[in-house]
């Protein structure tokens, strides 16, 4: 996906998800593919079913200038500030800075990326991790049984949404079942990043940014705006006492993080579009990775695990094939993540790393033999979106009642398809489009669009449309819920 946003020195040190009918293949030199390497785990199940999946692609094109005259005869650089340095953040400002926009990305935490780049324990080690009416409801209306929900659809949910069914909005429950499961199956494949994201892309993405004059800046928490009062624009973006000028401003920020500076914000809190994203929640994650002493024979490289707790779904991978630096380990290296933590948050280390070891060894039984020689546990709490019912409603569009400032990130509403980081990626891309779009200047990013429905899809949403058409002519059609 992210090949050709590098100069030739960067291609081929990074590996992410890909879907194509043979017109958009990653094929760079240093590319490394597991295809058909993904299991789902159940304490009760001896032998693994495998799922693949996989992700639309986009990318941004063009490039052009966005400088006017100043009255004095000399350019007069767009000054754009993007809040936020994850996929949203990056793909908006590598954009705008192509275009010769004068880019500022403030990013809160100390490196880009965000919950996706992964960080250092405390031994120097890489780490990361690997996002009205309820889904429960809408499966029951449609006669699915118990079992098939317990045993199928609620572990989907738990690794898909990070929360149950009862928990989790049935729109997003359809859309994220048909992103990953129903649509385009031929094309699902799983494309593993060679090392953590952060090293592999993040960090090589600001330093060529930076080349395009993009200004990276890090600890930089927003608290507020100024205002154009004429306009009724933003005039600059405040950090504590540091203020930075702006044309034009996207956030591409989580909703929790957006929270903190809505409520640091009086200019935010007399909009009540950004109000209402005080209404919407995000989800507990823990990670987790154990250094062992033995080498395990791990079957399957990415594990989707449930059945160990009602409320919690989890992943397993094993580093050693997925990561080259721990390819000649003479241990295994093993990552668990854990959606909907929130029980496990409170925790000790040392209890979490007992938990996760009875886990893994329910899972394979080799793990039993082994012991821990190294360990990193990682808490987000409230770090990924939850799509509960009846939070579409608070949720925002990528325009807002301010002309210049813009939106983007996995949670804002958009019409492209895309899903979990891909999507956030998207929007940045669209956030971008606007800013252009906004002054006249410079170049579209070119999105490519989620392919068309298979003809047996577009069949089955054709006879539905019938049946509902035929089903408002019958009497009393309206009376039942």
């Amino acid at each position: 996906m992210l090949a050709s946003l590098f100069p030739a020195p960067y291609q081929g040190i990074v590996s992410m998800s890909t879907v194509s009918r043979g017109k958009q293949q990653c094929n760079s030199p240093g590319f490394k593919f597991y295809m058909s390497n993904h299991s789902i785990i159940h304490p009760s199940i001896k032998e693994n079913s495998h799922k693949n999946m996989a992700k639309p692609r986009c990318q941004a094109e063009g490039t052009g200038e966005s400088s006017t005259s100043n009255g004095n005869g000399k350019a007069a650089v767009k000054k754009v500030v993007v809040v936020g340095a994850g996929w949203a953040g990056l793909g908006a400002a590598h954009h705008l800075s192509k275009q010769g926009f004068d880019v500022t990305l403030l990013e809160a935490g100390r490196q880009p990326g965000g919950l996706v780049a992964g960080w250092k324990s405390a031994s120097g080690r890489s780490v990361e991790v690997g996002i009205h009416v309820t889904a429960r409801e809408l499966f029951r209306k449609f006669g699915c049984s118990e079992r098939v929900y317990q045993d199928a659809f609620n572990p989907m949910l738990l690794v898909g949404l990070f929360a149950p069914g009862e928990q989790c909005s049935a729109a997003a429950t359809l859309g994220m079942l048909y992103y990953f499961i129903l649509a385009h199956q031929q094309d699902f494949d799983v494309v593993w990043c060679r090392g953590t994201v952060g090293e592999k892309i993040f960090k090589p993405w600001i330093e060529f940014m930076k080349t395009q004059g993009c200004q990276f800046l890090a600890n930089k928490r927003v608290t507020d705006f100024l205002m154009d009062e004429n306009t009724g624009t933003i005039s600059a973006v405040a950090c504590g006492d540091e203020l930075f000028t702006a044309d034009a401003v996207i956030f591409a920020v989580g909703i929790t993080a957006l929270q903190r500076i809505v409520y640091n914000s009086p200019v935010l809190q007399q909009r009540e579009e950004f109000l209402n994203v005080l209404n919407l929640g995000a989800i507990d994650v823990l990670a987790v990775r154990l250094w062992l002493d033995k080498k395990v024979n791990i079957p399957k490289p990415s594990n989707a695990c449930f059945g160990f707790d009602t409320s919690t779904g989890w992943t397993f991978f094993d580093l050693n094939a997925l990561h080259d630096e721990y390819k000649d380990e003479p241990g295994t290296v093993v990552e668990a993540d854990f959606y909907h933590a929130n029980q496990f948050l409170p925790l000790k280390d040392d209890q979490i790393v007992e938990k996760v070891k009875a886990y893994l060894t329910t899972c394979i039984k080799e793990f039993g033999n082994a012991n821990v020689v190294d360990q990193a546990v990682v808490r987000f709490p409230k770090s990924v979106t939850h799509f509960f019912p009846g939070s579409y409603q608070s949720m925002m569009r990528g325009n807002t009642s301010i002309p210049n400032l813009f939106m983007a990130g996995d949670w804002i509403i958009t019409r492209h398809g895309s899903w979990s980081q891909e999507k956030a990626y998207v929007t940045g891309l669209e956030a971008a489009n606007r800013v252009v779009d906004y002054f006249g200047e410079g170049q579209f990013a070119k999105i490519v669009p989620v392919e068309d429905d298979e003809p047996h899809v577009q069949e089955l949403r054709r006879l539905n449309r019938a049946f509902n058409e035929v089903r408002t002519q019958l009497p009393l059609s309206d009376y039942f819920l």
